[in-house]
């Protein structure tokens, strides 16, 4: 690789996940030059991004110097990071030791995958570290960075737990029927990360609360019905019943219930990107939700 930067060049971390999957495919769809990076680049994902025209490169955000040869070159970073693997802790310094050999390497625009509300005090542990990890980057020297919010992830849906709840023609969250959670869809968040890319100094220091829906809980149910042509009910159950493997889990699910993200969808479109909205993702995705329900 090249040590001048590229100014065509984004490196995009967790490249075959949800989130960098649907940042990879955005970016190369708008033209740009996409350094996928994974710890797995021989997996199924890695080369349909390859077949794509990603440059497909290993990188662990535990290792500095893997950090340090993956960035080499890029001028942009899209950086995502989860909790979910080594816990809050391991996932805020993977996030800060990138930042900072970005920095190194002349990286001159960082747009960060945080979550609504990480400035908030919400007692939720994996949001209030991205709210620390959104202020290292800002405070970083890094020339421009952009820092966008997503809410709950419709795509979520598709996700083991939820299918198999599907297949009982249902959905089942802690919470009641009347409770409204902001919705985005994945590919949405990657549009926003591909506009942010295309006008790094007109949205420089931007911080973008995502959302492209806002349904109750017995909204989702009937959306996901007539998407179906099925009927599909709202459950409120006890939190020993939930699935263990469910998304957000029970206690950001009382989060959601009692506080909640205050999204509206309607503040976003001065940045001209589209929003899908529940009823549009699950038509788009209906193939894949009949695959769970059948």
């Amino acid at each position: 690789m090249s040590s001048i930067a590229d100014p065509a060049i984004v490196a995009v971390t967790g490249a075959t996940g949800r989130q960098g999957g649907a940042a990879t495919r955005a970016l190369i769809g708008a033209g740009r030059k996409v350094r996928a990076l994974t710890r797995r680049p021989e997996s199924p994902s890695a080369r349909e991004l390859a077949a794509l025209g990603a440059d497909v490169v290993r990188c662990d955000l535990g290792d500095r110097e893997s950090i340090r040869n993956a960035l080499q070159g890029a001028s942009g970073l899209y950086l995502t990071t989860t909790p979910y693997e080594s816990g809050v802790d391991e996932e805020e310094r993977q996030a800060k030791s990138a930042i900072d050999i970005a920095r190194e390497a002349g990286i001159r625009h960082v747009v960060y995958g945080s979550v609504a509300s990480a400035d908030q005090p919400t007692g939720v542990a994996h949001f209030e570290s991205k709210g620390r990890i959104e202020e290292y980057l800002t405070t970083s020297g890094i020339p421009l960075t952009t820092v966008l919010r997503p809410t709950f992830f419709m795509d979520m849906f598709l996700d083991d737990a939820f299918r198999h709840a599907i297949a009982r023609r249902s959905i089942e969250f802690v919470i009641r029927p009347e409770t409204r959670i902001a919705m985005i869809a994945v590919d949405d968040i990657a549009a926003f990360a591909a506009h942010a890319f295309a006008h790094p100094d007109a949205i420089a220091g931007h911080v973008i609360d995502l959302a492209g829906d806002y349904p109750s809980m017995m909204e989702l149910a009937s959306v996901l019905s007539e998407a179906l042509q099925q009927e599909i009910v709202y459950r409120q159950v006890d939190e020993s019943q939930l699935a263990a493997d469910v998304r957000p889990k029970a206690g950001t699910q009382r989060w959601l219930e009692d506080v909640g993200w205050q999204v509206d969808p309607k503040a976003l479109e001065g940045y001209g990107v589209p929003l899908t909205d529940l009823r549009e993702w699950a038509v788009s995705h209906r193939e894949k939700l009949l695959s769970a329900a059948n």
